[in-house]
């Protein structure tokens, strides 16, 4: 989904971006009219709330704004929530925000860990594409790595016949492995510099 070109989408961003740093655009500023015959911009686009909360999901996919709801902010890290939402719900939005910035130190660290040059992670805040492919190709790399090493220890690793680690280190071992499992599977819905 690349809401970028898109009229609609383009008028809520500028008015976004209108409001300043740190700002947020309230429901009341994107529909005007009676409670029960809103539109957003009816001199331009007259469009239902309905077809602006389905605008306003496909910018939070895409990592250009957070949606207020009733107890909750989604961003592109927890768009799954925007399916688990009923449209009445997103209807009612309290309003969009601006994401925060990228912690560019942790992104260094993590560009690191996974041995890429951290300085791509200046270039993924700049809003470059590639480190983040290069990241998620490194992240795939070692999802595998950690199965073939489970899987390996499954199978026991052995020696002459006689197993090379012990019960309580296979433990050890495997807890460690499935942690580093999690951590990586974890960092699969980052694909986008948006959702950094």
């Amino acid at each position: 989904i690349d809401p970028s070109r898109s009229r609609y989408t383009q008028e809520i961003l500028s008015r976004l971006k209108a409001k300043g740093h740190g700002q947020v655009l309230n429901r009341s500023e994107l529909l005007s009219g009676a409670t029960d015959v809103e539109y957003f911009y009816p001199a331009k686009f007259r469009l239902e709330p309905d077809l602006l909360a389905t605008l306003l999901c496909g910018l939070v996919y895409s990592g250009d704004i957070v949606l207020a709801i009733t107890g909750d902010k989604i961003d592109s890290g927890k768009v799954a929530l925007l399916a688990e939402r009923p449209l009445d719900e997103l209807k009612q939005f309290k309003h969009v925000e601006a994401p925060k910035e990228i912690n560019v130190a942790v992104l260094r660290s993590l560009f690191e860990l996974l041995g890429l040059s951290p300085g791509l992670a200046q270039l993924a805040t700049q809003g470059s594409e590639e480190p983040v492919k290069q990241l998620m190709e490194a992240v795939g790399g070692l999802v595998r790595r950690v199965l073939h090493a489970t899987t390996d220890m499954q199978s026991r690793l052995s020696f002459w016949g006689q197993p090379l680690l012990r019960e309580d280190e296979i433990r050890e071992w495997r807890g460690r492995l499935d942690a580093l499992k999690t951590f990586t599977e974890s960092l699969s819905p980052y694909n986008t510099v948006g959702k950094l």
